[in-house]
């Protein structure tokens, strides 16, 4: 004889979860780091000495490949004779993975130290990636950075502990705010990574700033 009960059990809530602050983080996203409202930088891996070295030895083998590529076809030999190759684009393979991988515990890293600190809410921008990409000069930094793939996880997780993500407008001038009096900087330039406010003297880290901006983005847009 089989009996099959059903039973409706209200969901496990831990402390951290009934003690949720009511505070919002704001998050602002460049090339060089992840900066958060708390006065937090995470530095990019890609600007580590480690990645760097890996990405050296990378170009090099990629190199190497080349000259091997162009020797086969010269000699007429195929592809699968060419075992020194093969080794090489293997051990390339690799590399590839270990350059993701940093990038990914990277990203989890900062995830998990943002829904560490239980806020209520998460402001982040709502980049143009796909119109920055076709910018050279920082194309390459942005597809290595994969900031879609954070934002993605983020929500997910933040989601999983019931903390909200808001997408702030695109254009709102959370770097050319000042934090502290409201005032626009619009001669605020890209290499300006400290942010001194021309009306009341603000002084403060450019991606603080920004940050700060953004942490406030509903209480600024609603006055």
């Amino acid at each position: 004889v089989y009996i099959s009960l059903a039973v409706e059990d209200e969901p496990k809530v831990n402390k951290q979860e009934r003690e949720k602050k009511t505070e919002t983080i704001g998050i602002d996203v460049n090339i060089d780091s992840i900066d958060i409202s708390k006065l937090i930088s995470y530095k990019s891996p890609v600007k580590k000495k480690k990645y760097k070295r890996i990405e050296k030895s990378v170009k090099r083998l990629q190199r190497k490949i080349s000259k091997q590529y162009e020797l086969a076809n010269k000699n007429n030999k195929k592809l699968f004779e060419c075992k020194n190759r093969n080794k090489a684009l293997k051990k390339l393979r690799n590399k590839k993975k270990r350059l993701r991988n940093i990038v990914m515990e990277y990203h989890n890293d900062v995830i998990t130290n943002i829904i560490s600190f239980n806020p209520s809410s998460i402001n982040i921008e709502d980049l143009n990636i796909k119109g920055m990409l076709k910018n050279h000069k920082i194309s390459r930094s942005i597809q290595i950075s994969a900031w879609r793939k954070f934002f993605n996880k983020l929500t997910a997780l933040a989601k999983r502990h019931g903390i909200e993500v808001n997408a702030i407008d695109r254009f709102f001038p959370s770097s050319k705010r000042c934090y502290n009096c409201g005032n626009i900087k619009d001669d605020l330039k890209l290499e300006d990574r400290i942010y001194i406010c021309n009306k009341c003297g603000f002084t403060i880290r450019r991606d603080f700033n920004a940050a700060l901006n953004i942490q406030n983005y509903y209480s600024i847009i609603l006055k």
